[in-house]
């Protein structure tokens, strides 16, 4: 969110999940920008491990000879090595990291199957004794491991946007986790280069990142590493470094800071404890952040700023403040605040909060509308109709991850039982699919147990008041009861095979 570049009170929405990709992204690779590529600078080090990887996912996947030999050879066949850095999400980038490491030794016994077999031409042998120079160089080695520490960390706040989005309110602190674990990344504290370090076998024991970069080879998972001689590259320790701090300012530069640290003001963990710590510690607490988002947001600062002041005394001395100062995410807590009638809320201060809520820090929910209209509708089902792709479309987005766990027999007799499929008075139709009276061949089965209670299957809260006792008299009548057990025992919940 940006408000300098616009009109007043026009508020352009940043998606932060695509904001972090592209700080990410322009740290790592060149930019137009980027025009002194000198040591202290990433830029050549790492563009070359990008171009390694690439290169060697496209040697390998566009030949099917050759990726036959990399799955023979492969000791987990679901993973493959996929391309680098050319998702939208972090969370993709991490995740072809850390299997293109995990296909690392997988693909060095696939070069060396290759160069030894002579069905392979003499082209494709020399092709494969080059790539097996790049897979067995140490420095490219530590590199991977440290871009798998490097996205983990990012990816902790883009997973977030992803699958929460949550308020702009509660993006500070993810923010300030983030600058926290990229500082322990910038001394080599990070969990998979701990962890890798200790797997390597170097010149001294334990292996440390000053013995690994200082000898000649290493040794990891039964491979021998070679040194890295090509002095147009610096040091991995120091390209690592200058990663960090090209990434910090990147991350100042495509991140909107000012509105995310000013509505951290809104968060019930950075409120003031109480009335006294507010009066004798921090008395003027948020009123240059409220002042800034009134004024952003086209409110009269003024008088949302009185209106503040007034809302938070409330709110310290409400019964309700014990108990909703322990809430997680913000979005609650202030859902909660609003419903509470003794808070002293006028106009002013109840718009400038709900319009606080109402930003959203990131706009996966409508990107993955698109995706799944993508899915749905692809060339071969071109044809569908609007209608059945919004149904299709409903059902995907908000129905259960999978049919196994709907329970559609208790949905149907619901749907049967408020009057959805009742018969009209002047119908004269002969189907009997809609008749309220149990039929002996009625398909009705369940997940719960042969001996539960057969009105336990449809909880009498979920139907509609006209309907529960016609419905009770129903679930209790024996030849009903009779005929669920008959069904259950054969055939079990039908969704199962949908």
């Amino acid at each position: 969110m940006n408000s300098d570049k616009h009109p007043e009170h026009i508020v352009s929405i940043y998606c932060l999940a695509h904001k972090l990709q592209l700080a990410s992204r322009s740290a790592i690779v060149p930019l137009k920008s980027d025009n002194n590529k000198t040591e202290d600078l990433p830029i050549v080090y790492f563009s070359a491990m990008e171009k390694f990887t690439q290169s060697a996912y496209i040697w390998f996947k566009m030949s099917g000879k050759k990726i036959g030999v990399f799955r023979d050879v492969s000791e987990f066949p679901t993973i493959e090595m996929l391309h680098l850095h050319l998702e939208r999400w972090i969370s993709s980038q991490y995740n072809t990291v850390k299997n293109f490491i995990l296909s690392w030794k997988t693909a060095v016994d696939a070069l060396r199957r290759i160069i030894e077999d002579p069905s392979f031409d003499k082209k494709t042998s020399k092709e494969a004794e080059e790539l097996l120079f790049q897979f067995t160089d140490k420095k490219a080695l530590i590199t991977l491991h440290f871009l798998w520490d490097y996205t983990s960390v990012l990816k902790i706040w883009s997973e977030y946007l992803q699958k929460l989005s949550g308020v702009i309110i509660d993006q500070k602190q993810y923010f300030d986790h983030l600058k926290e674990n990229l500082r322990k990344l910038e001394t080599f504290d990070g969990k998979v280069m701990t962890s890798f370090l200790k797997e390597c076998t170097c010149a001294s024991d334990p292996c440390t990142l000053e013995s690994y970069e200082n000898s000649s080879s290493i040794l990891w998972k039964g491979i021998v590493f070679q040194g890295y001689t090509d002095s147009e590259f610096p040091k991995f320790s120091d390209a690592a470094k200058a990663l960090i701090r090209k990434t910090n300012e990147r991350l100042r530069h495509y991140l909107p800071l000012d509105p995310i640290d000013a509505a951290n003001v809104l968060n019930p963990k950075s409120l003031p404890p109480g009335v006294l710590a507010k009066q004798y510690q921090n008395p003027n607490y948020g009123d240059k952040d409220i002042r800034y988002l009134a004024t952003m947001l086209g409110f009269d600062a003024d008088v949302v700023l009185h209106a503040w002041k007034t809302l938070l005394d409330a709110i310290h001395k409400s019964d309700s403040w014990p108990t909703n100062r322990v809430v997680m995410d913000a979005n609650t807590f202030w859902a909660l605040c609003l419903r509470d009638t003794t808070l002293p809320w006028i106009y002013e201060i109840r718009r400038f909060i709900q319009s606080i809520k109402t930003l959203s820090p990131s706009s996966v929910a409508c990107e993955t509308g698109f995706s799944i209209f993508n899915v749905i509708k692809t060339k071969t089902r071109s044809r569908l109709s609007d209608a059945n792709v919004n149904a299709i479309m409903t059902i995907l987005i908000n129905g259960p991850g999978s049919v196994d766990r709907f329970d559609s027999q208790r949905y149907g007799f619901q749907w049967i039982l408020t009057g959805h499929r009742w018969p009209k008075e002047d119908d004269q139709s002969t189907d009997e699919s809609c008749s309220t009276e149990p039929q002996n061949n009625m398909d009705i089965a369940s997940d719960a147990p042969y001996d539960e209670p057969i009105t336990k299957m449809f909880p009498e809260k979920d139907l509609s008041p006209p309907y529960i006792d016609a419905y009770m008299e129903l679930a209790a009548s024996k030849e009903f009861t009779d005929n669920t057990k008959e069904k259950r025992s054969k055939s079990r919940f039908r969704s199962s095979i949908m």
